[in-house]
């Protein structure tokens, strides 16, 4: 995989909604990790496109809740801690 900004094509789209979307996914992240760990964003171009992947060290999530993910409001963390919008949204 090469390095972050070799080969890559120029993207286009809004800044607002990207920015919304990526804040989602590293701020989930986040909280699977409260102890400390690491939070991975890979970039890539192939195959025409641009792939940009987040991974994290936390515990993963079972087969259950992965199905609903981006369900809208859904949410393993109660209302304290957001509304579940995020990665529906994202």
């Amino acid at each position: 995989m090469p390095e972050l900004g070799q080969d890559l094509l120029e993207s286009f789209g809004n800044l607002g909604e990207l920015r919304a979307a990526l804040y989602n996914v590293v701020k989930n992240a986040i909280e699977e990790i409260p102890d400390g760990g690491t939070i991975k964003i890979r970039i890539w171009h192939e195959n025409a496109s641009n792939h940009l992947t987040v991974s994290d060290s936390g515990s993963g999530m079972d087969q259950q809740t992965s199905s609903r993910i981006f369900q809208p409001f859904f949410s393993t963390k109660g209302f304290e801690s957001g509304r579940g919008l995020g990665l529906s949204a994202s």
